[in-house]
């Protein structure tokens, strides 16, 4: 039977996006409770070759200083010690070798336990770890990892690589009660949108310096856009995002929260209308001419010829 059979092997970090992972509290209170058997003295006798097992498993992990760059500057070179006199006896594949092997260790190994346990207790003292706060209903996870999903599905589905790297970074920001730089990340992603919105109803991108939302307000009312979409885009423009771009507005982190509803109100309408647009647009759009020729098949060479007239032509 496998030695680590049954052990529970509880992962020690969970990547969450790209920048940030998720420590595991169990993962060290495991630690602790094998390290502690290993290290406790009334049974250093006992120690058996299942213990030194449990202990690699987690002292392996914590030798990655690259995969987990945790501050063990003290701990780790007692770590790889404690490793080296774990992998003399494990490697050894007779049973009875291996066994005296772990007599001939089992002091060395408890001295360097004990001495781990005491350098760990101090320097996990000091990590920088943090803890999140509930935001709303909002999945923690979710607003570091994918701040995209507090918009629905379909909108998700139509949002291009520039929005979602905005809304993104105003998940982490909200998520980290940072609510001025969410804003502003929330409203750089529905500009985004309001572009596109722009080029489907003008006819062109706007110009480099009519980056301005009421100019694009005015070209869109001119060209005949949604009227609810044009009121929506003012009360946005006056009401939230004018105001904090002035330097002396700090918002509080339930009024960038809010603004989530708001936005996704406009992001709503603008991908139904341009949606709308594009079909009517598709459908007006004249059918090809049909090339008259036997009614048994279709002549494909002539579409080809045609083909090549027409490339040759343009």
């Amino acid at each position: 039977m496998n030695a680590l059979a049954g052990l529970r092997r509880i992962p020690l970090a969970v990547p969450i996006g790209s920048v940030m992972q998720r420590i595991s509290l169990a993962w060290f209170a495991d630690l602790g409770s094998v390290l502690g058997t290993v290290a406790n003295s009334a049974r250093v006798n006992e120690l058996t070759i299942l213990d030194l097992y449990r202990l690699q498993v987690p002292l392996n992990i914590l030798s990655q200083e690259t995969t987990y760059p945790l501050d063990l500057r003290a701990s780790r070179p007692v770590i790889h010690h404690i490793l080296g006199m774990i992998n003399y006896v494990l490697n050894e594949q007779d049973a009875q070798q291996q066994r005296q092997k772990l007599d001939f260790q089992r002091w060395n190994i408890w001295t360097e336990a004990s001495k781990l346990e005491t350098l760990l207790n101090a320097e996990l003292t000091v990590q920088p770890v943090y803890h999140l706060w509930p935001i709303r209903a909002y999945d923690r996870e979710i607003l570091v990892a994918t701040g995209e999903n507090v918009f629905s599905e379909d909108a998700r589905k139509e949002f291009n690589e520039e929005e979602i790297y905005n809304l993104r970074e105003a998940g982490k920001c909200l998520a980290f009660q940072i609510p001025t730089a969410a804003a502003f990340h929330m409203f750089r992603a529905v500009e985004s949108l309001i572009r596109r919105y722009y080029e489907v109803v003008v006819g062109t991108l706007p110009k480099p310096k009519m980056r301005n939302w009421g100019v694009y307000i005015k070209a869109l009312r001119d060209c005949g856009a949604d009227k609810k979409i044009i009121s929506i885009l003012e009360q946005i423009k006056d009401l939230h995002r004018n105001p904090v771009i002035h330097p002396e507005e700090r918002l509080k982190n339930e009024e960038a929260l809010s603004l989530i509803g708001i936005l996704d109100s406009a992001v709503t309408a603008l991908l139904a209308d341009m949606k709308e647009r594009r079909e009517k647009t598709s459908s007006s759009l004249p059918l090809p001419a049909v090339i008259n020729g036997p009614t048994t098949s279709p002549d494909f060479a002539a579409y080809g010829v045609l083909a090549d007239q027409e490339k040759k032509s343009s």
